[in-house]
């Protein structure tokens, strides 16, 4: 079996593949993530990166600057209204709106008193645990988990996808 005839991999993801030399489903299965994201509910933080359950209260703004899009809207977290401002996040003006319960992985800046939100998951997608980031150029990082995933039912290596200290350390069994 070649690595084309694995689902979702068409002659654009089959040629980006092969640019970067992963050139079979060996070569896809062994390809090792740039970092793991860790996705688990925190407290709120006003000086450490969080990840915590609010509800859009706002409209979602969009305004382009020069080389950035700016997008804002209010969350409530905890019975508390925080102003949010998200980059170059244009989807999010379609994909969300006032009222949608979601998790917010972000950091809250002091100097301009507002969240800066790094990801936005609607509640009922949000799945703890702890997901590979690959940056591939041309292939969502979503994509190429998905691409991998089924490289590995065809490939079926008897590995640990992820290294034992980031369960440890983080909480999972």
């Amino acid at each position: 079996m070649q690595i084309n005839d694995i689902k979702g991999v068409g002659d654009k993801t089959y040629k980006i593949l092969k640019e970067k030399g992963i050139d079979s489903i060996e070569a896809l299965v062994y390809t090792l993530p740039l970092s793991y994201t860790v996705y688990k509910l925190t407290p709120f933080s006003y000086i450490d990166t969080f990840n915590v359950k609010a509800v859009i209260v706002d409209e979602i703004r969009v305004q382009k600057l020069k080389n950035v899009t700016k997008i804002s809207f209010d969350l409530m977290i905890d019975d508390l209204r925080y102003s949010s401002v998200a980059f170059n996040m244009a989807y999010l003006n379609k994909a969300f709106h006032i009222g949608d319960e979601v998790v917010v992985i972000g950091k809250y800046d002091k100097d301009y008193k507002q969240i800066v939100v790094q990801k936005l998951i609607k509640l009922k997608d949000y799945k703890e645990g702890i997901y590979p980031e690959y940056n591939i150029d041309g292939i969502s990082n979503s994509q190429f988990q998905k691409i991998v995933l089924e490289a590995i039912k065809l490939y079926n290596p008897k590995m640990n996808l992820i290294p034992d200290e980031y369960f440890l350390k983080y909480g999972y069994k």
